[in-house]
């Protein structure tokens, strides 16, 4: 962790923005589950 996109993105040899929307999905999952197990309390 803390590799700037742009560091990825060469290092991956893809473009920015689909290193960008991989980066979110983890973020976007764990907010999810956040979310749910919220909900079973």
């Amino acid at each position: 962790m803390g590799d700037s996109l742009q560091e990825i993105t060469a290092d991956l040899a893809m473009p920015y923005e689909t290193v960008k929307t991989y980066a979110k999905l983890p973020n976007r999952s764990a907010q999810e589950i956040a979310a749910a197990s919220g909900k079973q309390e």
